[in-house]
């Protein structure tokens, strides 16, 4: 793969308002950028104007962004204008999708329509519609999905290259604690995301420690990482957290004892890949998950195990907090998983996609 190539990288998330805080595909694009700069690519990205300051602290001296900046209030207006920039703009070697959504299908069609790219490359984090599909029918590209079901859309169409292949970025951060005492106490149980998603299933979490023997529950805490607006509970050890950045995370897990990851599947928010549950096998952190493909798939190799209701999770809560062999086991087998496949290496991925 040669170096210097010039890319139009088109992210939905950068066409809208930015968050109050940065978190999950948000993150993991800013440092996809970075790495490509790193790499000596040239890369143009359209961004919502609420990024410029996000922007000019996290690539401050990287000349090789180029961002062009919509209308505070465009919406539609924004679209259209940049769509009107790419057709006018120069031909580039790739355009790099940095997820699916029907919001970038003008652009997507634009690119394709003016020939401003001949191949592409997307990285699909949640399951695509029919119109974005459409977009790309017959175009060259790869689609990398981050999960089995995501890529399942692109094979029935008959896309010619589809992969399933992600991981985390900055792997390096996330490691064990030095040993603990095998009597060490409490047993800290954790769980990580945006809690005031309900899909996350903190409410799961709670009711599950609840439900565990009340000699157990005594020696364990329960900490929610984190809400916007923490919730207050009655129990002592059951710890509700404000928001947590990113660069407190790896950390912090080093201080907790088990991850739990109680997510659900609802009509449009669903876990796509679960970034917080590799982190937690990184940092040698046995994990408790719902009983979805994507859990299922981590945990094939061990590391921890898979719940079916609040009363099979409280027992398998119960049995960490009893067996520190257990927990000690598991976690070195889930931190061997997270290497072995879960690890995000820009470099790798370039050489492999771009062509």
């Amino acid at each position: 793969m040669e170096l210097g190539r010039d890319i139009l990288f088109l992210e939905k998330v950068f066409l809208r308002r930015a968050p109050a805080a940065l978190r999950g595909v948000e993150l993991f694009n800013i440092q996809l950028l970075r790495d490509l700069h790193a790499l000596g690519h040239r890369i143009a990205v359209p961004a919502h104007p609420s990024w410029r300051a996000v922007f000019a602290a996290q690539f401050a001296g990287l000349d090789r962004l180029a961002f062009r900046y919509g209308a505070r209030r465009g919406g539609a207006l924004n679209l259209a204008a940049w769509a009107w920039w790419i057709a006018r703009g120069p031909r580039r070697d790739l355009l790099l999708l940095g997820n699916v959504g029907n919001l970038l299908v003008p652009l997507v069609r634009t690119a394709r329509c003016f020939r401003k790219a001949s191949r592409y490359v997307l990285i699909a984090h949640r399951e695509t519609s029919p119109r974005f599909l459409a977009a790309l029918q017959g175009w060259a590209g790869a689609i990398v999905a981050v999960n089995g079901k995501i890529a399942e859309p692109f094979r029935a169409a008959g896309c010619p290259e589809v992969h399933v292949d992600y991981g985390i970025m900055n792997a390096d951060r996330f490691f064990p604690r030095a040993e603990a005492a095998a009597d060490a106490a409490p047993v800290r149980f954790c769980v990580v995301g945006m809690l005031d998603n309900a899909w996350k299933g903190a409410d799961t979490a709670t009711a599950a420690f609840r439900a565990m023997p009340e000699a157990a529950r005594r020696r364990c805490e329960l900490h929610l990482a984190s809400y916007s607006e923490p919730p207050r509970f009655e129990e002592p050890n059951i710890i509700a957290l404000p928001w947590m950045p990113a660069s407190e995370v790896p950390a912090w897990l080093r201080t907790m004892d088990v991850m739990l990851c109680p997510s659900r599947d609802e009509v449009v928010m669903r876990e796509t890949f679960s970034q917080a549950v590799v982190q937690g096998m990184l940092s040698g952190l046995p994990v408790l998950a719902s009983d979805l493909p994507i859990f299922r798939e981590k945990l094939d190799g061990g590391g921890g195990a898979v719940f079916t209701d609040v009363a099979d999770f409280a027992a398998k809560m119960t049995a960490l907090v009893n067996d520190p062999a257990l927990r000690a086991r598991q976690g070195r087998e889930g931190r061997a998983t997270a290497l072995a496949r879960y690890v995000w290496d820009t470099a790798r991925f370039a050489r492999r996609y771009f062509g």
